[in-house]
This record gives structure tokens, C-alpha cells and sequence, in this order.
């Protein structure tokens, strides 16, 4: 039985869902996705993101020319990562990103209402590569 989500958790979730469907507009094929992830996210990662080809960032290996591929296929794919969160009662700052050989990061001011963690705003602050 998977427990229930705190609100960091969701948060996160919400956050890479925004992330995730950011990258794969326009794309022929989704991506695999590898998610920095906390103690305890790891169950319910199938359940969270389903129908998404997202793993652990534990199953990838991050090489500067390379990228970011998968230890056993070696599939390329993007690392999704939150750096920072805050709550503060019903509402919560967030900056996180991706990388893919080059990464972008975004910050995220986030809304709780009726126990949905909803991004209000979502803008780019950072591109490296």
C-alpha cells in the first residue's frame, strides 16, 4: 500500500509533471525522464507518473559531452531535479530544472486549494551549456 503524499511530495510531483510536459510537446516520442527523488518517492513513482517513462536518477549516468543516459540501455534522456522548496502554509516557492548536457532551471510559486498544489507562475532564470 503506498502512503499517502505529504505536500512536499505533491508539490515535487507537480512541479515535474510541469517540466515533463514542457519537454515533451512537440516530440514524436517521449522521453525517458530520470527524477532526483527524496526518501519514501520512490514507490509511488509509477503510480504518480503514469503512463510517463519516468526512473530513478539513481538508473543514469550524467556525463558532460554526453549527457544524461540510462546505466543499462544507455538510452539518453533528461534529468529532472528540485533544488529548492518552501511552504509557507498554502503556498510554496520552488526552483527546479533539467539537464540534458546543458541545463535550464525555472522557478515555481505554487498555491494550495481544496488539497491541489497548483503552479501560478513558472518562470526561466537559468540556461548553462
Amino acid at each position: 500500500m503506498i502512503p499517502k503524499a505529504s505536500d512536499r511530495q505533491l508539490i515535487r510531483q507537480a512541479v515535474f509533471l510541469s517540466l515533463i510536459e514542457e519537454l515533451t510537446t512537440d516530440r514524436k516520442r517521449q522521453p525517458v525522464f530520470f527524477l532526483v527523488l527524496e526518501p519514501g518517492e520512490e514507490q509511488s513513482l509509477a503510480a504518480a507518473y503514469k503512463g510517463l517513462r519516468v526512473r530513478n536518477s539513481k538508473d543514469c549516468v550524467v556525463d558532460q559531452v554526453q549527457g544524461v543516459k540510462d546505466k543499462r540501455t544507455g538510452e539518453l534522456g533528461l534529468l529532472l531535479e528540485v533544488k529548492q522548496l518552501a511552504i509557507r502554509g498554502d503556498e510554496a516557492d520552488v526552483f527546479a530544472g533539467y539537464f540534458s548536457g546543458a541545463g535550464v532551471l525555472f522557478s515555481f510559486r505554487l498555491e494550495k486549494k481544496d488539497a491541489v498544489w497548483t503552479i501560478l507562475e513558472k518562470k526561466q532564470r537559468v540556461i548553462s551549456g
